[in-house]
């Protein structure tokens, strides 16, 4: 990101002293998994599904960032929540899929309404 210099400001605004700016970069720390595939499906069986029906449609937000071996997390997720006899759903779930998709070919946009079965859990 840009900013503009103060000149391009002073005619602008009333006169007030511009704040400094200064360029931030932050990496929060975090702790690697030896299997995120293997916590996934550990966490999943953590949750209370007992309370969905049987064949319930499922949405798995699917959002990529910061997650080693995404695909191999969601496929885990996707494979347990079938495995229960529930329909996942991959849905994207990052404010960047929303713009991926539109530059998709191919893409249209669909409204989903969820039906009875569709549960948040």
């Amino acid at each position: 990101m840009e900013f503009p210099d103060r000149e391009a400001l002073d005619g602008l605004i009333d006169p007030r002293p511009t704040p400094e700016f200064a360029r931030v970069h932050r990496e929060p720390a975090s702790d690697a998994l030896d299997d995120p595939a293997a916590v996934a499906r550990d966490e999943l069986d953590r949750l209370d599904l007992d309370r969905l029906a049987p064949g319930a449609t499922v949405a798995v937000g699917a959002g990529s960032r910061g997650i080693h071996a995404y695909d191999a997390v969601v496929a885990a997720v996707v494979a347990g929540l079938d495995d229960r006899g529930f329909v996942p759903v991959v849905v994207p779930a990052s404010r960047r899929s929303a713009s991926a998709r539109r530059s998709t070919p191919g893409w249209r946009r669909t409204r989903w309404t969820p039906s009875r079965s569709a549960t948040a859990v």
